[in-house]
């Protein structure tokens, strides 16, 4: 992707991390450290994983368990958090400059 292209992304995330923080949080982490698979968890009655294109998705209150567990551990493993995203972010343009 081109630079002008990814700069411009960065200033629009910046933009919406500032304008939507505390209702919209990020919390980032180093993917070359733990790798999860795509999940999503909705209303602790169900648990959705994207495979290969597919969604499996769970029902069982002890598979559902098991995916809070590891949406706990990435936030365990966050090394952004949500107050700092906005100046990483910014941070980041000075890749550009």
């Amino acid at each position: 992707m081109p630079a002008p292209l990814r700069e411009q992304q960065l200033h629009h995330l910046i933009d919406l991390t500032t304008q939507h923080y505390p209702r919209h949080r990020w919390y980032l982490f180093d993917a070359y450290a733990i790798l999860p698979v795509p999940f999503a968890i909705f209303n602790r009655q169900r648990a959705a994983v994207y495979v290969s294109g597919k969604y499996l998705v769970y029902n069982r209150p002890r598979h559902i368990a098991f995916f809070e567990k590891e949406f706990d551990n990435l936030i365990r493993h966050t090394i952004i958090h949500p107050h700092e995203t906005a100046d990483w972010l910014k941070d980041q343009l000075t890749h550009f400059r």
